[in-house]
């Protein structure tokens, strides 16, 4: 998908196409792919169902492994992008190790 930006110089107007940028305006970064996206989706709601298997709530998991509640809970609707620290840092409470978090994801 491209882009149209009009270019003004003097009297002569032009229309130019531009490839589509998949740069972030607000974090500079690259846009996730579709299918990253669903990486962090899937990720999350395994963070979820473990923590609902052990019976805790977002806050009993927020307390044990450090990390805030907001985060937390971002993480598990997968609006977030955990670093490899966080996934660390959230399965030793969930009784996991980082393999089985990420495994067939």
């Amino acid at each position: 998908m491209a882009t149209s930006t009009v270019l003004l110089v003097g009297n002569i107007c032009r229309i130019l196409v531009l490839p589509k940028s998949n740069i972030s305006p607000v974090t500079k970064q690259p846009s996730p792919s579709v299918a990253e996206l669903v990486l962090y989706k899937k990720l999350g709601r395994r963070l979820q169902q473990r923590r609902v298997e052990l019976g805790w709530s977002q806050s009993d998991l927020a307390r044990r492994s450090g990390i805030d509640r907001v985060h937390l809970s971002l993480l598990e609707n997968g609006r977030k992008h955990p670093t490899l620290w966080t996934l660390k840092t959230l399965a030793k409470p969930l009784r996991l190790k980082l393999t089985e978090l990420v495994h067939g994801l």
